[in-house]
């Protein structure tokens, strides 16, 4: 059976990197490549409050933009870590609902695996299992890891 890879879904935060490193070490001994992704999730950023909470269009375009970028750089650092591991990588940011579009994306790549931490950066952090893990959970087709710290 062919395996297309893993796509692991990364917010930056500390259970989102052990995550990574996790995914890191799987890819290795199957010999598959991974797919980093992070996602834009404006809505959820603004109830953590890491955004203010109303905001003209034009700086919420900015906004968007800025974390797009943001989160790019970020996925960078960590594809050159899988690259000094021979392992094959590449990168995803997308904008929108944090869980959707991580179903959506291991639709896209035909992924065999998602994998993501409990729980991240969401205003939810308190909750034994994440809102986003939790949608992934139940909207995917895909299986799904949890990592826990």
């Amino acid at each position: 059976m062919k395996m297309h890879g893993i796509l692991v879904a990364t917010d930056g935060s500390r259970v989102a990197q052990t995550a990574v490193r996790y995914a890191s070490g799987l890819a290795r001994k199957l010999g598959v490549s991974v797919t980093l992704l992070e996602v834009v999730d404006v809505p959820s950023l603004i109830a953590a409050g890491t955004s203010p909470p109303v905001m003209p269009g034009n700086i919420l375009m900015e906004t968007k933009d800025l974390l797009r970028r943001a989160a790019s750089e970020r996925l960078d650092l960590v594809m050159a870590e899988f690259k000094k591991r021979g392992l094959r990588v590449r990168k995803a940011v997308r904008v929108g609902s944090a869980a959707e579009e991580i179903v959506k994306e291991a639709k896209r790549i035909r992924a065999d695996l998602i994998i993501l931490g409990s729980h991240g950066r969401s205003a939810l952090k308190a909750a034994v299992l994440g809102s986003v893990a939790y949608g992934v959970i139940h909207r995917s087709s895909t299986p799904v890891l949890i990592v826990q710290k």
